[in-house]
């Protein structure tokens, strides 16, 4: 998840919350105040009369392919190595091509010229009634903590890792993040996390996150061009390649651990209507904003297969850049954070590391943020309930829930895993396939398809167990 979705996620709780009592352009000015450039001209559009958005094409594609990738990056070289390269390059197209299509099945119904929904869950609440409406609000918000608790695992680990990193470099034996092994390696680290998170939920207001979390691409791009050109420079040779083969396939446990990591990084289901209607074609030629879509999802795909096979086939290969996984940690597979599989003198895998600690602690308060707003918004109607203090109190909470997922679980592909199985059952399959057959069941109720319906709930329940197999024993 990258900041362009914590931003999106931001700007589609705004527009919900305000929807009702913006009432003429200059309620929308005063509003625009608080966010940023980018974000005042979306919620300008969307609250205006004016026909469409004003990106092109090419901007809304690079919009969609942005909101898709994300810190999430760092745990696909993992998820390839065990998936088998093979059975990834099968499994990540077919979830593509299913994601899309349930994308496809969202701007039918919930853009011109079969009206325009707000969102997804108004989309819901409109064709299946509202409880899937709630439904779809709470799978947001669990989507959001899932997000959070592997930010946390990410910002732990990379601390841990860069200090002892510098530590090494300047020849001094760092320990005081260091409290035992296995599960618990990060418990110091992961409360330094939290006490840096803490001020800024509490404190600092949105418009300076906002700006500083504008730059979180430049995480992105830079670590995605070091993990790829780091492998293929180190590429092994045709000594280190001898007795050595690429895994072409795991087992189905395996398999249900990818499905659900892609089931996270090809989400973008609740915020494509909103990002939908800042395309110039949005009512014009809506066909154009559906391949649009398409063809950012063929461009996140390669980029996602790219950034996870290429590293994955090197360390089977036998690399010698990843030698220090087995000489200095004894591990037998790449670390679920690949920015943890380089030696510690290695100044690209420090800086990576850096930048993505500083990209994911700017988008971790802006994230925890909404998740508030939403929760107290769905529970009460008032996203402010309870005044300050009880606001503080439900940050602490949260914040020590992903403290203590950090440190006793930090393993962030299995919760990038556990997080995408209930993202893709729900929100990627169930409810978008729901609101198509009700809509065409509404369309046409004299013709109702049996076969149609017959096929959507065979797409579901297929995807839905590839999904799952991962809870296998």
């Amino acid at each position: 998840m990258s900041n362009a979705l914590a931003v999106s996620f931001l700007e589609s709780s705004i527009l919900s919350e305000t929807q009702s009592v913006i009432e003429d352009a200059s309620s929308a000015r005063q509003l625009s105040q608080s966010v940023t450039s980018v974000e005042r001209s979306r919620l300008t559009a969307s609250v205006s009369s004016e026909p469409g958005g004003d990106q092109s094409s090419l901007g809304f594609i690079c919009t969609v392919c942005s909101t898709m990738m994300g810190s999430t990056l760092m745990t696909l070289p993992w998820a390839f190595e065990n998936a088998g390269l093979v059975a990834a390059l099968i499994m990540i197209t077919v979830v593509g091509v299913v994601s899309y299509y349930t994308c496809f099945i969202i701007l039918k119904w919930g853009s011109y010229p079969n009206g325009r929904a707000q969102d997804f869950s108004a989309l819901c609440s409109r064709h299946v009634g509202p409880w899937a409406g709630n439904m779809a609000n709470l799978t947001s918000i669990a989507v959001c903590v899932g997000v959070l608790a592997v930010y946390h695992v990410l910002m732990a680990s990379c601390l841990n890792n860069v200090t002892k990193s510098i530590g090494e470099l300047a020849g001094i034996n760092v320990t005081f993040l260091c409290c035992g092994t296995g599960n618990f390696r990060y418990l110091v680290s992961a409360a330094v996390v939290a006490l840096l998170v803490l001020p800024m939920l509490l404190f600092v207001p949105f418009p300076g996150l906002m700006r500083v979390g504008s730059y979180g691409s430049v995480s992105v791009l830079y670590n995605a061009g070091f993990i790829v050109s780091s492998a293929l420079y180190n590429w092994p040779s045709a000594a280190e390649r001898s007795g050595r083969k690429v895994r072409e396939a795991g087992d189905l446990k395996d398999f249900g651990v990818f499905f659900g990591t892609l089931g996270l990084s090809l989400f973008i289901h609740n915020l494509l209507l909103q990002m939908a209607r800042s395309h110039s074609c949005s009512l014009t030629k809506p066909s154009v904003v559906k391949r649009d879509i398409g063809i950012a999802y063929a461009l996140a795909m390669v980029f996602y297969i790219a950034v996870g096979a290429v590293p994955a086939v090197a360390y089977e290969l036998g690399s010698s850049q990843y030698k220090f996984l087995v000489e200095n940690q004894g591990q037998l597979e790449l670390p679920q954070n690949i920015l943890l599989s380089y030696s510690h003198d290695s100044w690209g895998a420090i800086i990576g590391q850096l930048l993505l600690m500083l990209q994911i602690l700017v988008v971790y308060p802006i994230i925890g943020t909404l998740v508030r707003r939403q929760y107290f918004k769905f529970t009460t109607g008032n996203d402010n309930w309870g005044g300050r203090s009880t606001a503080s109190l439900f940050i602490v909470v949260l914040v020590s829930f992903t403290t203590l997922v950090a440190a006793v679980y930090p393993k962030p592909g299995n919760v990038v895993g556990y997080v995408g199985v209930y993202t893709a059952i729900v929100y990627m399959l169930g409810l978008p396939i729901l609101v198509h057959i009700k809509a065409k069941q509404a369309e046409n109720p004299d013709k109702r398809s049996s076969a149609s319906t017959v096929l959507h709930a065979l797409i579901f329940t297929v995807m839905s167990l590839a999904f799952l197999l991962q809870f296998l024993p």
